[in-house]
């Protein structure tokens, strides 16, 4: 089964922050599980992952937003404003950015149905605080096929040694299901700590 690994980077007011998605990551799987801990990660096969996370628009150029959240009752953004790259200057501290997983199952005999995956955001990079918490996860219907599921979410947790550009990050592990051939778009928020910066 192959390994997959996505990153795309980010700058909120000044800050890089990695934001990456690990999927059929054996290493990390087992960091994420814990020593003693009775938890099974289901690797994927055939399953594209794209992670990307809200830039809001600034129209005026005046750091003032076109819109606020949460739109609808949820943190979610307009469709055109996700990006895998850089995410503006219109993010403060403690809020809650909204972040979103698009995976793709392929229609091969031995594709993956139900699987696991990891999400993770730096947490502290350098002594400063990046994101605090990931959550809000929910399956988007409109975008999704009716098979989509989210089967199980992980607590959250951190841990170190996975990337070299942070000295922690914050993960969940998420359980998913989805038919052969099908789209699933899952989304979430990560909140930006008191004090992350530059």
């Amino acid at each position: 089964m192959a390994k997959t690994l996505k990153e795309s980077y980010a700058r909120t007011r000044g800050r890089r922050l990695l934001l990456f998605l690990l999927a059929a990551f054996g290493v990390f799987a087992a960091l994420a599980i814990g020593s003693g801990a009775a938890a099974t990660f289901t690797s994927s096969n055939h399953v594209s992952f794209t992670l990307s996370a809200c830039r809001l628009p600034d129209a005026n150029h005046d750091g003032i937003p076109d819109y606020t959240l949460p739109l609808g009752g949820k943190f979610v953004c307009n469709d055109a404003d996700y990006t895998s790259g850089n995410l503006g200057k219109s993010w403060n501290e403690l809020d809650l950015v909204p972040h979103r997983l698009t995976t793709q199952a392929g229609s091969q005999a031995d594709a993956t149905t139900d699987y696991n995956v990891i999400v993770a955001a730096d947490n502290v990079t350098n002594g400063v605080t990046g994101y605090d918490v990931i959550d809000g996860f929910a399956i988007n219907t409109a975008k999704s096929d009716a098979s989509c599921s989210l089967t199980s979410i992980g607590a959250p947790g951190t841990t170190s040694g996975v990337t070299g550009g942070a000295d922690t990050v914050m993960y969940r592990t998420l359980g998913i299901h989805q038919d052969k051939g099908t789209t699933c778009v899952v989304d979430y928020y990560q909140r930006l700590a008191l004090g992350a910066r530059g």
